[in-house]
């Protein structure tokens, strides 16, 4: 490397391997960097109190002043911030010269991916390791969160942390600083940052930025249910441009926006920029900006989708990472909405989220307005340090071949991928991590390390040669000796990398399920294009033959319920276990558990489980399963074994449907018999009789609440939905 210095170094003085040197070279370098609007990665390479002293060097002869840095992990030097690796989160939003992150404490891929996104131009991020030589044996620390139960600590892969190597020397912009000089790393001339054309929007950076403003007040000012999506990656002024958009609301007369996002802290940004453009206005506690009589504050996303409050605006930063079931609440609600959202980020992906979300703004609103950001706001384009973040952690992975749509699906083979292979091949790599990306909207770095080295992991991929038309991803899980399955049936030992096991084994009760062997179906995806074609049928059908073969007792599966899922799980054979009685935090919706019996003693366990919860679902309906949706309900009773019922309740329900008797007088054999009547007579009735008969029979709501849920105007109304459901009994 000959670095941009006033005074280039010999080839000889590289090698010195004296801090001085080292240090001099780094700040030649960042000179550059800052010149073109890019920022950069310095590896520092070799023992631990090496790597932090040298370091606690750089920052000290770089311009900027300490407390400008973080440091992520022990040892920094007096004056810096210091952030532990599981804070990671908490800089969303914030900007330094540079990050000091130490991989000797931990190599968390989300960590990175997170950091990385806060630097400005003209910054660093120095990753402090072993030496490169070493890295094959490094005991990284992250590796105890990837520990399953019943696996030795060896037996978890170091293949991540070997592409990551890999990266590394691939890549000619990222400068290698070990014990025997510079030995890495090279940076094309001095190059003036490009000046960025003329704006039509002064507050803006860019056009791109210009028109998302544009387009967020036309949301608010326009005509209704035409919200605004930004879509852009990281570091493109989605953020500022919520933020000066709501500035110029306010200024118009708006009295009350609500901003939301994944938690306060990440809508600082947001709140910066508006802060800016009103002068005279003030901060009130984490998340709140007030101006005159105005204010724009955050909230919730389940408290703006569930409750009656009714701001002028809503701005959803961070989209990606908002349960998709609070964000349809949001667009039932009417509100007028924009929302920005990340295409490739650690935070969760855009374009799974577009997949996702894509049918409910259909379903809800008259028109998009699409803002795509394309052109950097806080760096230059073409910026080192984001290309490499981007192929080290895969943020830029293809999403779909589109040759894949005509293939012939009898041609698809359906193998069990070899990840020593699988994390050689880019090619292959990239198409497998693409898909799982594109359909599965919370995917995150660290769940690509989980993907490579996790011990009980499996890969089934359907495909034509390096196509890849689906994939399934399988942890095996169980397998415990009596004594210690005693013991999770009892609640008394949680083993880490066994959800079925226990979940089976403790909340339902079955003491034998923790010493049967399970595979967890954790992800199952079909490219887009594909899908409805019977190719996800396929797959799992070839899964379930390999896991038997392999003496497997079961497969199961744990996802937020939805009525299309549980649809598509039923129809592969998987039957209904358990519901949860929380919404889960990533994806907003009750966790339900579906499995599929393999062996004897594996399908007689599905059969029992199954009995269990249709004897159950009733009762939880009516208290901690209330909030449950109508839909998934139906879908849910859809596939359960129904009682046989006396004739006297058949009568009793006769008479309350022909108006003869009350629904208090006849509410016990109504309760009875909802559950069949929705199972047998299903395809005669009505979307909206069939909801009735969950809302007010089986989750016991008020008649208030049925009406409004129903949109009718009250009991009398809810009464004749009911009987009318109740006539089509046999």
């Amino acid at each position: 490397m000959t670095p941009a210095a006033a005074e280039p170094m010999t080839p000889a003085a590289l090698q010195d391997g004296s801090a001085a040197v080292a240090v001099a070279c780094v700040r030649s370098w960042q000179q550059v960097l800052a010149a073109r609007g890019h920022r950069g990665m310095v590896l520092v390479a070799g023992p631990q109190d090496w790597c932090r002293e040298r370091a606690g060097d750089l920052l000290q002869a770089l311009p900027a002043p300490a407390d400008q840095w973080l440091w992520l992990g022990a040892g920094a030097p007096a004056g810096v911030p210091v952030l532990p690796a599981s804070a990671a989160e908490r800089v969303l939003g914030s900007e330094h010269v540079g990050v000091v992150f130490d991989g000797w404490q931990g190599l968390n891929p989300d960590a990175v991916g997170a950091l990385s996104g806060t630097i400005r131009a003209g910054g660093l991020l120095l990753l402090l390791m072993p030496v490169l030589a070493v890295w094959g044996e490094f005991d990284d620390p992250f590796k105890r969160l990837l520990t399953v139960a019943g696996y030795a600590p060896g037996e978890i892969g170091n293949r991540w942390l070997g592409r990551l190597r890999r990266c590394l020397k691939d890549d000619g912009n990222v400068l290698w600083v070990e014990p025997a000089g510079i030995t890495g790393g090279s940076l094309p001339a001095v190059a003036a940052k490009v000046p960025a054309g003329p704006v039509s929007n002064p507050d803006c950076l860019t056009e791109d930025q210009a028109r998302a403003v544009h387009a967020v007040i036309r949301a608010c000012q326009g005509q209704r249910r035409k919200p605004t999506v930004l879509v852009s990656d990281r570091g493109r002024g989605k953020s500022a441009a919520l933020g000066i958009a709501a500035a110029r609301l306010l200024q118009a007369g708006v009295r009350r926006i609500a901003v939301t996002g994944p938690r306060p802290q990440s809508v600082q940004t947001l709140l910066d920029h508006a802060q800016q453009l009103l002068p005279g206005s003030r901060r009130v506690g984490v998340g709140v900006l007030e101006f005159a009589e105005s204010a724009i504050a955050y909230s919730p996303a389940d408290q703006l989708s569930t409750t009656g409050f009714a701001p002028d605006m809503v701005l959803v930063d961070e989209a990606a990472t908002i349960p998709v079931a609070l964000l349809e609440g949001l667009l039932e609600r009417g509100l007028r909405l924009a929302f920005a959202t990340t295409v490739h980020g650690y935070e969760g992906s855009g374009r799974g989220f577009e997949l996702r979300f894509g049918p409910a703004l259909a379903r809800n609103v008259r028109g998009i307005r699409h803002v795509n950001l394309r052109q950097p706001v806080r760096w230059a384009a073409d910026d080192p340090l984001e290309r490499f973040i981007d192929r080290a952690l895969l943020l830029d992975a293809c999403r779909q071949n589109p040759a894949l749509p005509q293939l012939n699906v009898a041609d698809l083979r359906v193998t069990c991928v070899d990840r020593a292979t699988l994390v050689d091949d880019d090619d292959l790599l990239d198409a497998l991590w693409g898909l799982l990306v594109s359909s599965h909207y919370r995917t995150r770095p660290r769940d690509l390390r989980v993907l490579l080295d996790a011990p009980n992991i499996s890969i089934f991929v359907s495909q034509i040669g390096k196509h890849i038309a689906a994939a399934a991803v399988v942890a095996r899980e169980g397998g415990f000796a009596p004594q210690m399955a005693a013991q999770i049936s009892a609640g008394k030992r949680r083993p880490p990398g066994h959800l079925l096991p226990e979940s089976i084994g403790h909340q339902l009760g079955m003491a034998d399920a923790p010493q049967m062997s399970f595979g967890r179906i954790v992800r199952i995806a079909v490219q887009p294009g594909l899908r409805r074609r019977g190719i996800g049928r396929r797959l799992l059908d070839a899964v379930a033959a390999q896991q038997a073969a392999a003496g497997l007792d079961c497969l199961g599966t744990v996802f937020g319920a939805s009525a299309a899922l549980v649809h598509f799980w039923r129809a592969v054979q998987y039957g209904s276990v358990r519901l949860g009685v929380r919404r889960g935090s990533r994806s907003g919706a009750h966790a339900l558990l579906m499995l599929r019996g393999l062996s004897p003693p594996g399908r007689e366990l599905s059969k029992r489980c199954q009995r269990r919860f249709a004897r159950e679902l009733p009762d939880q309906l009516a208290d901690p399963l209330r909030s449950v949706t109508p839909r998934v309900v139906l879908a849910l009773l859809a596939g359960l074994p129904q009682p046989t019922l006396s004739d006297e309740s058949r009568e009793r329900v006769k008479a309350f449907a022909s108006g003869q008797a009350e629904y208090e007088d006849a509410v016990a054999a109504i309760v009875a018999l909802t559950p069949l009547v929705l199972s047998e007579a299903a395809d005669r009735l009505s979307e909206v009789v069939r909801q009735a008969l969950v809302l007010k029979v089986l989750q016991r709501r008020s008649w208030a609440d049925c009406a409004a849920a129903l949109s009718v105007s009250g009991r009398r109304e809810v009464l004749t939905l009911l009987r009318t459901g109740f006539s089509q009994l046999d």
